[in-house]
């Protein structure tokens, strides 16, 4: 019987559903799952929830792990997951999917049928709170919100893969390492799932998009507000900084000049977007500006200790 290890890091209030969802999940004769929760709030808050839902009657069939994991950072908290794990394949999920009752055997009919390293599932977006979605959520800003939703098999599958719904050999990470701790959600702020999926790519490990294996991923209201999306892309920038491996040759004032350039390039897009009236486009320009912004504080941060 194949095994899948399922490892979530928990810090939201959601992960309580996330977790439901996944112990209700389907067996059968061929594949079973263990469930790995990593409790990364400072004050262990999910203690309670956690054990109450391992006790409920089902789950017992199951070999189930909390973890208390109150230092801040994904990233860590998934590798320490990944430690505990016995599974020949590794799902991840975020705290506030709702995962397919048929989840894990969907991701094992992709590992059988395909020969790839990794699987990133469909991720649909359910917004809560009646629904409504502003006008100028594009398709590019459902992307920034973890939507993975392309209606056919794509292999190889050659963008960044989204820890709301992925999966992986488990050999993968004894080979490449784990997750880089540098980023993700308290750390840098994101790009530990794409750096991870990128690395393994460079290694010559296959990629699959599977649309089975599928997760809704709840999207409340603030989640749809504007400065919702600049924290993204000023995260996002914060990490590519990582990413880099270096800093603009030249020292200080070189870096800066570079960072302030990149940021007023993008000036005229914004007001040219403004006055035509395009709110996606007028958006994006000023999320594009914040992901730059980004970027320079954490290269002049660097600087600054050097």
């Amino acid at each position: 019987m194949r095994l899948y290890s399922i490892i979530i890091s928990g810090y939201k209030e959601t992960a309580r559903e996330t977790l439901a969802g996944v112990l209700a999940m389907q067996r059968s004769a061929d594949v079973s799952f263990e469930v790995i929760f990593l409790d990364n709030t400072r004050d262990s808050r999910h203690s309670a929830m956690v054990r109450e839902l391992f006790a409920t009657p089902g789950a017992e069939q199951i070999r189930t792990v909390y973890l208390p994991h109150p230092v801040p950072g994904k990233a860590a908290a998934q590798n320490r997951g990944i430690a505990q794990a016995r599974g020949e394949f590794f799902v991840f999920l975020d705290d506030d999917v709702l995962p397919a009752p048929d989840l894990v055997r969907a991701y094992d009919r992709g590992f059988q049928a395909h020969a790839c390293g990794a699987i990133q599932g469909r991720v649909s977006l359910l917004f809560e709170g009646g629904g409504w979605v502003p006008d100028w959520i594009n398709a590019r800003f459902r992307l920034d919100l973890a939507e993975m939703d392309f209606g056919k098999t794509v292999m190889p599958f050659d963008m960044g893969l989204t820890g709301a719904n992925m999966a992986f050999h488990a050999g993968l990470f004894q080979r490449f390492g784990g997750f880089d701790e540098r980023l993700g959600p308290g750390r840098s702020g994101t790009l530990e799932d794409q750096e991870f999926s990128e690395r393994i790519r460079a290694g010559g490990e296959v990629q699959l998009f599977w649309p089975e294996a599928s997760v809704q991923h709840r999207i409340p209201p603030p989640r749809l507000k504007l400065r919702s999306f600049l924290k993204i892309y000023f995260d996002v920038g914060y990490s590519d900084f990582y990413l880099s491996g270096h800093y603009i040759r030249g020292g200080r004032l070189r870096f800066t000049l570079y960072t302030v350039k990149q940021m007023l390039g993008r000036a005229p897009r914004l007001v040219w977007a403004l006055l035509r009236g395009r709110q996606a486009e007028w958006r994006i320009a000023l999320c594009e500006m914040a992901r730059a912004y980004g970027y320079w504080r954490q290269g002049l941060a660097q600087l600054v200790e050097v």
